[in-house]
């Protein structure tokens, strides 16, 4: 089961009503991080060793940006918004 620290999920049900295609693709990210949190495709970028990966959504009006780890074995979504890596 994956979860969600309050300020990524307050900031999907903003996009949602805000920019409902966008939160889709996210979302479809979401699942693919709780259905196999090992799959090479959502762990490709790194952030601390060990740690932290990230996955960035582009978008053409404003990149997004998924940092998850996790807790145990369950992933948590630590950050989700504008993409400040890039």
């Amino acid at each position: 089961m994956l979860e969600m620290d309050p300020e990524p999920h307050d900031e999907l049900v903003r996009l949602y009503d805000a920019h409902p295609a966008l939160a889709a693709r996210i979302d479809e990210w979401l699942d693919r991080i709780e259905a196999d949190s090992a799959a090479a495709a959502v762990r490709r970028r790194l952030i601390r060793p060990g740690r932290l990966w990230a996955i960035t959504i582009p978008d053409p009006d404003r990149d997004y940006l998924i940092l998850w780890d996790l807790d145990g074995a369950t992933p948590v979504i630590r950050y989700l918004g504008p993409d400040v890596l890039t």
